[in-house]
């Protein structure tokens, strides 16, 4: 895996440098991909947990999108239906 000097001081990896761990190579070092990924398990503990939830989130709202709402339909209520419809034209005729 390949990481730049920044990702490896991020990953606490910096005190490798210069051992048959890292190579160097042009403006960053090849690291083992085992290792790396034992380096980002350990600097990011909850990493996965938060990456479970937000696929979660995903495939909840990918569902729920393709779903359709029902339509409610407004009802006048079944006591004072005139009064009703008075306040209910009353406020279509202030907005």
């Amino acid at each position: 895996k390949f990481v730049t000097a920044e990702e490896l001081g991020s990953l606490g990896l910096s005190s490798l440098v210069g051992t048959k761990a890292l190579r160097p190579y042009m403006h960053g070092f090849f690291v083992d991909s085992r290792l790396h990924a034992k380096a980002v398990s350990l600097s990011q503990p909850f990493a996965y947990e938060q990456w479970r939830k937000q696929r979660v989130q995903e495939r909840l709202g990918a569902k729920t999108a393709g779903r359709i709402a029902p339509v409610k339909k407004e009802r006048p209520p079944k006591v004072n239906a005139a009064l009703a419809e008075e306040i209910a034209t009353r406020e279509r005729q202030a907005v």
